[in-house]
């Protein structure tokens, strides 16, 4: 795991987040603007908002890049115990990166059942049918991470945007299908002021601040 560039992928991560980041805060912030009565536009570039979208990302890419590595060490552990080379390791983790422990190792042992069950697939067809589940999974973890991101960014924004429309209470909306942690937060009221960070409380989170 070496190999892998990390801290490119934490930099370079960071600095194409941020951007769009902001641009989902932002909405968030008009949102509440209008909700306030405010009828000017929220300017996304002050300090704060700067400072959070990137804090934020760099925490994000850090969270990814490391649960990744971590994954990695898992998967190149057990290719050694196997006897397998380290090219033929090299090839099996390629697909693998950007996914969660838990997804690589559910990879890895796909490709076992695999090689038990199908013993007639050939080495190209085994590797194919691996890269389209890896693949599968990288699509079910972007829609995560983007989903519980953009309600983040957009949760910040709105709370920025009430402070500025001097709304000082509020309480929590819950989403279509609400988790025992949304519901049981749901159920008081908070200071606006004292709300940031409390929403998401969840990957796929989809409850939001609503002015009392």
């Amino acid at each position: 795991t070496e190999l892998i560039d990390w801290e490119w992928i934490r930099d370079d991560g960071r600095d194409i987040l941020k951007p769009a980041m902001l641009n989902v805060l932002a909405r968030g912030a008009n949102t509440a603007y209008k909700i306030g009565g405010i009828e000017a536009s929220f300017d996304v570039l002050n300090p704060r908002s700067v400072r959070w979208a990137g804090e934020h990302c760099a925490k994000l890419v850090k969270e990814v890049s490391d649960e990744t590595r971590k994954g990695l060490k898992q998967i190149i552990r057990r290719g050694i115990k196997e006897g397998k080379s380290m090219p033929r390791i090299a090839k099996k983790i390629r697909p693998m990166v950007g996914l969660t422990e838990r997804q690589m190792m559910a990879t890895a042992n796909f490709e076992e059942r695999l090689i038990i069950d199908r013993p007639e697939l050939s080495r190209k067809e085994l590797d194919r049918r691996v890269d389209v589940h890896a693949r599968r999974m990288h699509r079910r973890r972007a829609d995560t991470i983007s989903r519980t991101e953009s309600a983040n960014a957009v949760n910040e924004g709105t709370l920025q945007g009430y402070e500025g429309a001097k709304i000082e209470e509020l309480e929590i909306l819950l989403g279509p299908n609400p988790c025992d942690i949304c519901i049981g937060l749901a159920s008081r009221t908070y200071k606006t002021r004292e709300s940031h960070g409390i929403l998401t409380a969840h990957p796929r989170c989809e409850c939001c601040w609503s002015p009392l």
